[in-house]
Formats: structure tokens, C-alpha cells, sequence
């Protein structure tokens, strides 16, 4: 990216600025489905449980006990769960999403990008992916958002299997992994369009890369569950 592409950057921040802006201006917040029942409690208790500096191992109030670090769906070693321990659930709701939407559309913008698309069609197939139906859909379940806001990372990441296998992992420890393997194996299925080198050897060595990548983000995701 370069700054010629800044006014494609901020035409898509102010558009997930107006898209969520009912969650970031209003003193309002989303309370909804897996929001109100996993997101809301789970990240709750991790958060406290470090601020009095305990490691949250267990949920002792979900059935007859659970983990909680261990569980993906905490999401307590995505990245970006970082903001729920700055600030309280209903203030770091709004600026999270807006996080995840702001990562899918530049992963997309830049994937796009990659493939050579003008800024203008990058521009909109970001904008679609970003704010459309997938992920504004599917906002009450922001580890599902989450995940998905890491494919296009993943895709354009796919030739250096170090970061793709840590955006792997990312979008694993997002905590919704059945997205994350439905996404996996359709970048498998669908690496080879966008090889730089369509030839026998150089869809081998594209596969291989992508495999190792994908074992690298694998490994790294199994901590979280060990």
C-alpha cells in the first residue's frame, strides 16, 4: 500500500465508521445471540480474572464446569481481544468490531491489490467483503466475524508460510474453528488461481508453502488447546 491508496483507505474506515457508528457514538452497545451468551460472559471473566492476576484456566459457571482458557471461543489469544482488558465489555464491543471489520477490509483491499485489481475494483470488493451481508450478518457472533475477517490475510499472505502460518493461527484462535477450516481447505481448493507461477513446479512449490504455513498456524493454535 502506498499513498496513493490512501483515499481508497479512508473512503472504507468512514464507511465502517457510519456502518457502526450506533455502537461507537451513541453510549449504546449490540446484545444479541452469541454476544449476550458467550462473547459477554467468557471475555468478562478472563478479563477480571487477569486484572487480579489469575490465570483463567476454568469456567466453574457454564454446565458443570468448563475451560475457559483453553476454550477457543473466549478468543482470549486473538489479538485484538486486547481491548476488552483496556476498557469495560459494552465500551470495547464498538471499537472491536470496528477493529475486525477495519482488518478484513485491508486484507481484502491489499489481496486484491495483489492480484492486480485497480484501486477503484480493490476499493469495492473490499467494501463488499467488509460490510456486507457475511460479516454485518453475522456481527452477533464476532468470533465468527472474527475468523473471517483473517481469510483474505491468509490468502495474501499464502507465498510466506512464517506470516501466513501466523495469521493462520490468528484467525484459529479467533475462536469460531469451523469457519477456520472451511477456510483453510477452500484456500487449499483454490490456491492454484492465483499462483504467480501456473506451472507444474511452481503449483507445487505454492502448495508446499501454503502447507507449511498451515502446519505452522496449526502447531501454534494447538497451544491455546494443550
Amino acid at each position: 500500500m502506498t499513498r496513493r491508496d490512501l483515499p481508497q483507505a479512508l473512503l472504507l474506515l468512514a464507511a465502517l465508521l457510519v456502518l457502526l457508528g450506533p455502537a461507537l457514538w451513541t453510549g449504546r452497545t449490540y446484545f444479541l445471540h452469541d454476544i449476550t451468551n458467550i462473547s459477554h460472559p467468557w471475555r468478562v471473566m478472563v478479563a477480571e480474572r487477569l486484572a487480579r492476576g489469575e490465570l483463567p484456566l476454568w469456567n466453574p459457571y457454564t454446565f458443570l464446569g468448563m475451560p475457559l482458557l483453553g476454550n477457543l471461543q473466549t478468543g482470549a489469544f486473538f489479538p485484538l481481544s486486547a481491548i476488552f482488558h483496556l476498557f469495560p465489555f459494552a465500551h470495547a464491543l464498538g471499537p472491536y468490531l470496528l477493529a475486525v471489520h477495519a482488518m478484513a477490509a485491508a486484507g481484502a483491499y491489499l489481496w486484491l491489490r495483489s492480484l492486480r485489481l485497480g484501486r477503484w475494483p480493490a476499493l469495492g470488493g473490499a467494501a463488499l467483503f467488509a460490510a456486507g451481508g457475511l460479516m454485518v450478518g453475522h456481527m452477533q457472533y464476532p468470533n465468527l466475524t472474527s475468523t473471517v475477517a483473517m481469510t483474505p490475510w491468509m490468502f495474501l499472505l499464502a507465498d510466506r508460510p512464517l506470516l501466513q502460518g501466523l495469521a493462520s493461527a490468528a484467525a484459529l484462535a479467533a475462536g469460531y474453528p469451523p469457519v477456520w477450516a472451511g477456510m483453510t481447505a477452500a484456500h487449499f481448493a483454490l490456491r492454484w488461481l492465483w499462483a504467480a507461477e501456473p506451472t507444474p513446479a511452481g503449483l507445487a512449490g505454492a502448495y508446499l508453502r501454503l502447507a507449511a504455513g498451515t502446519a505452522l498456524g496449526c502447531a501454534l493454535g494447538a497451544v491455546v488447546l494443550a
